[in-house]
C-alpha cells in the first residue's frame, strides 16, 4: 500500500525560523537530527517562545554549518536576520535591535535553565531545546 511520496525535505535548526532544504536525511527515533535543536528563550516568561509571541522570527533563517549527529547535542546554528546580517547561536555577541525589530536580543545558552541562571533582564536568548523521550 502506497501512502505518499516525499517531494521536499526540510530541517528547521531553530524553532519558528526558516529552515534548510535537504537532499537526504538520516532518521532516528527522535526524527531528523538537529531539527528544531535550538529555540529562542524568553527571559521574562522563563520559557521557550516562538513566532506566535514573537512574529519577527518568521523573517529569520537558520542553517547548520556542521551536520548534526543523532544522539548528540545540536551543533551551533548560523542565524540570518531579516536585514541579512548573520551570527552563530553559540556567539556571545548579540545582534541587537535588528534581531527582531522590537529591541529583543539573542544570546547563546546551553539550556533554558542555564540561561535563566546566567542572565537577568527581559531579553530573549538562544537555547538548545531539550526533548523528552516518548
Amino acid at each position: 500500500m502506497r501512502v505518499g511520496t516525499v517531494i521536499r525535505l526540510w530541517r528547521y535548526p531553530v524553532k519558528s525560523m526558516a529552515g534548510e532544504r535537504m537532499s537526504s536525511a538520516d532518521f532516528s527515533w527522535r526524527g531528523i537530527p538537529g531539527d528544531r535543536g535550538w529555540a529562542v528563550y524568553d527571559e521574562t516568561r522563563k520559557g521557550i517562545t516562538g513566532a506566535k509571541r514573537l512574529p519577527p522570527l518568521r523573517g529569520c533563517g537558520a542553517r547548520y554549518a556542521q551536520e548534526p549527529v543523532a544522539g548528540s547535542a545540536s551543533p551551533p546554528a548560523e542565524i540570518t536576520l531579516a536585514d541579512g546580517s548573520t551570527f552563530r547561536s553559540d556567539s556571545e555577541d548579540s545582534p541587537g535591535d535588528s534581531a527582531t525589530r522590537s529591541g529583543d536580543r539573542f544570546r547563546s545558552a546551553r539550556s533554558a535553565r542555564r540561561a535563566a541562571r546566567r542572565t537577568r533582564g527581559s531579553h530573549r536568548q538562544m537555547s538548545r531545546r531539550k526533548r523528552s523521550a516518548p
